[in-house]
């Protein structure tokens, strides 16, 4: 699951109480008007900070990475597993997003362009965008203001209107020359994630070998763009005919099925999978996709010591999704409800029944 956890964030960094602690000299109206206002723009930089995931008060995955934004939107991240050392390379250069695993000694690309990607946006439009896409959401809170790093911010804090809420509680601290985000803060559930920077520099000087990333010769580079699917709604016993076989099923009263999705993949792979939704209280709770068992599957999650109906499976923190390999094929299940603990689906999953059986 590791490489799902550096792909996923590499990604992430390349496309993106109540009241006062002590006097402000603005409020929270005041800041955001500040900011949406604001004619100061930061369009390159270099920076170098860690990335720590918790499940409650334990630390279950911990990056450092560095970071470089230039002017025309090109953009280069490195990432590194503090516990493993394992090593992921990203660059942006406007027209493609190239990601090589050293570790793994993959590299994969993905066309952009005439996308319009947050990760170009400029600092202050990354702020703008999150207080108008949350405003209807979550409720703004003024908690004071604070040095990160050497630079004066504000902290603002989210509270999500609702406890249901995929987002939850998020706190942001923002520069308050450059609108620029020094340090985030999300919680939903027991799932909390800091990015914090502890260097930047505005007025970087990049070389021209600074977006260009040379690979080793033995390095394929796959296409993502290449990968391609259709996708019909179906029964239980349609699934069943598109996997060749039975597969197990979720029999637990208090989970539903919402809906069933039927892919034919071709491209990177070619299989057939299908894709469930499950609703608990009828809200949206999981999703379980089921296909053939990879090669080499136990690879995936050989050193966990987690096991879901007798099988090794692995977890993974940061996209709360769990896998694992039982007669033939893979079970990926992703948790949405960041209410709904791990614990609730292992034992749910003790009690799955083979689809030829819900029949």
């Amino acid at each position: 699951m590791k490489k799902i956890y550096l792909l996923a964030v590499s990604l992430f960094l390349l496309l993106t109480g109540t009241g006062c602690a002590g006097e402000m000299a603005a409020s929270a109206d005041d800041i955001v008007t500040n900011v949406l206002e604001s004619d100061k723009e930061i369009n390159a930089y270099y920076g170098e900070g860690e990335m720590i995931f918790y499940s409650g008060e334990d630390t279950s995955e911990r990056s450092y990475f560095q970071e470089y934004a230039a002017e025309d939107g090109k953009r280069k991240t490195i990432l590194m597993d503090m516990d493993t050392k394992e090593k992921t390379i990203s660059i942006n250069d406007g027209k493609q997003i190239l990601i090589y695993e050293e570790a793994g000694g993959t590299a994969h690309t993905i066309n952009i362009e005439n996308m319009e990607l947050p990760g170009m946006m400029a600092p202050r439009e990354q702020v703008t965008n999150m207080l108008e896409s949350m405003k209807d959401t979550h409720t703004y809170q003024v908690i004071g203001e604070e040095e990160i790093n050497g630079m004066q911010t504000y902290h603002l804090k989210m509270k999500a209107d609702s406890e249901s809420s995929l987002l939850g509680d998020i706190e942001f601290w923002v520069d308050q020359k450059t609108w620029f985000m020094v340090k985030t803060k999300s919680a939903a559930g027991e799932f909390m994630s800091e990015v914090v920077y502890t260097d930047i520099d505005f007025t970087p000087d990049f070389d021209d070998g600074t977006f260009v990333l040379t690979l080793p010769e033995e390095i394929e580079v796959t296409s993502l763009d290449d990968v391609t699917s259709s996708g019909t709604s179906g029964t239980v016993d349609e699934a069943e005919k598109a996997l060749g076989k039975s597969f197990y099923l979720f029999s637990d009263e208090k989970a539903e099925i919402a809906n069933i999705e039927i892919y034919s993949m071709s491209g990177i792979v070619d299989r057939e999978e299908i894709s469930i939704d499950y609703l608990m209280d009828g809200l949206p709770a999981f999703n379980l996709t089921v296909f053939p068992s990879p090669e080499g599957a136990e690879k995936d999650y050989k050193d966990s010591e987690l096991q879901v109906r007798g099988n090794q499976a692995g977890y993974e923190e940061l996209i709360r999704g769990l896998i694992w390999d039982e007669e033939e094929l893979r079970y990926s299940l992703i948790i949405e409800n960041p209410e709904l603990e791990k614990e609730v689906i292992l034992e749910m999953a003790e009690k799955m029944i083979l689809s030829s059986e819900e029949q």
